[in-house]
């Protein structure tokens, strides 16, 4: 996990590790979360923060990286293609407070 600081107070973190799809090869990293305070979007940070993930996961080992958002999350969305994540075209579906969402999956070199 890392974590992003403006001026001593925390506005974000990411969260990372080995991918938790079923057939998933060692190669391939997950991106489990990466969240900023609403009033710390649009400064860069989520990029510099992506950008830190992204050396600790090279670091790991790990070549390619998938990540897991809602389909509705269209500013999440716009965030991971903007890093250079492609939809690869597979769904599930999940349960969040009794309400049935869909999750679509990213992926991304990164070795």
């Amino acid at each position: 996990m890392l974590v992003a600081e403006d001026n001593g107070r925390m506005v974000g973190f990411s969260s990372f590790g080995p991918s938790r799809d079923g057939g998933a090869g060692a190669e391939v990293g997950e991106l489990y979360a990466i969240y900023l305070l609403e009033g710390s979007k649009g400064q860069g940070i989520g990029t510099s923060l992506w950008y830190e993930t992204r050396k600790c996961l090279q670091l790991l080992g790990y070549q390619q990286v998938s990540l897991w958002v809602l389909e509705t999350n269209l500013q999440g969305r716009k965030f991971y293609e903007k890093m250079g994540f492609i939809l690869d075209g597979t769904e599930k579906s999940a349960e969040i407070d009794g309400q049935k969402v869909i999750e679509v999956r990213y992926q991304a070199k990164i070795g």
